[in-house]
């Protein structure tokens, strides 16, 4: 089916957020059609990793679609830019949602959330705790962030940064800059997600995205140790919940996402894919992307009704 791409803004806690919003064509006020909110995942903005892909699947399934930047990142406002606070994003997703259910060719009463790695963990809460959202997909989803770091790095790294943290907070009560640490960095240097494939994705976003930067608060990294949605996941239900776990997923262990999928109640369903965190992509796997995208468009259409 064919749609339309535009911009739009929405304010989110006093802050402007910037996002693509995707319609189908025909669409209008005496048919509206069910509404999709999705976002990246980790210190990533709405054009990095073909993200738009997604989009562009379910817009043609007839959805009409919201893939935006949370606040700090990407063309949306905020400072400190490059900052990750789960509770941010968390609202950044609720006010998106709030705009995508204000237009007139949306049925607010059949709105789904997608979200990827990072983003995946946001889904899962939005799905317990969000009375708006009718059903979920979470892909390669982040769903416990200090078990997740225990499991691919050494002890030593973890004790070092928590020592940092503590630093962090002592200059920042004092009115000193807050740290910033590198997103990837060369092998053995303190970053966020260590090793050559996460290191060379970023150096090939970076040629088409330079405004992406490298970089995100230290203080973001403290608050991402306190997340831990697979928590909640039993509180899902009935919500309808689709998780595509990648079960050689360096980056994200699947034994975390499927603990949490255990827990989570019906209606569910699983896919399991291989091939490394970003097979899921098109940049990186055409066919694991039209799997991953199949897979939802199918479970948004199964649970939210078919667009008209």
């Amino acid at each position: 089916m064919p749609f339309k791409r535009k911009d739009i803004e929405f304010q989110s806690e006093g802050t402007r957020c910037a996002g693509w919003l995707y319609l189908p064509e025909g669409a209008d006020a005496s048919k509206p059609v069910p509404g999709i909110v999705m976002a990246h995942g980790i210190a990533a903005v709405k054009e990095m990793l073909d993200v738009p892909a997604f989009a562009e699947a379910f817009a043609e399934a007839g959805f009409a679609v919201l893939l935006f930047d949370y606040r700090f990142w990407g063309a949306s406002d905020g400072e400190p830019r490059h900052q990750v606070f789960p509770s941010a994003q968390i609202e950044d997703f609720r006010n998106a949602i709030s705009e995508l259910a204000r237009h007139l060719v949306v049925d607010a009463s059949r709105l789904g959330v997608w979200g990827t790695s990072f983003a995946g963990g946001h889904a899962l809460h939005l799905g317990a705790f969000e009375p708006r959202i009718k059903c979920v997909v979470s892909q390669a989803p982040a769903v416990d962030l200090l078990r997740n770091m225990r499991l691919v790095s050494p002890p030593e790294a973890i004790e070092a940064m928590r020592a940092a943290f503590a630093e962090d907070r002592r200059r920042r009560y004092e009115g000193e800059p807050g740290a910033i640490l590198p997103v990837v960095a060369a092998d053995g240097e303190p970053c966020l997600l260590p090793g050559e494939t996460n290191r060379l994705l970023r150096e090939r976003e970076l040629k088409h995205l330079p405004s992406l930067g490298n970089e995100i608060t230290l203080a973001s990294i403290e608050k991402l140790l306190e997340y831990a949605p697979s928590l909640i996941s039993d509180r899902i239900a009935p919500v309808p919940l689709l998780m595509i776990v990648v079960e050689d997923d360096e980056l994200t262990p699947s034994e975390l996402a499927l603990e949490a999928f255990e827990r989570a109640g019906e209606p569910k369903q699983l896919l399991k894919l291989k091939g490394g965190h970003y097979v899921v992509y098109r940049s990186d796997s055409q066919e694991g992307f039209e799997e991953a995208s199949s897979a939802a468009t199918a479970w948004f259409t199964r649970h939210l009704g078919r667009p008209t």
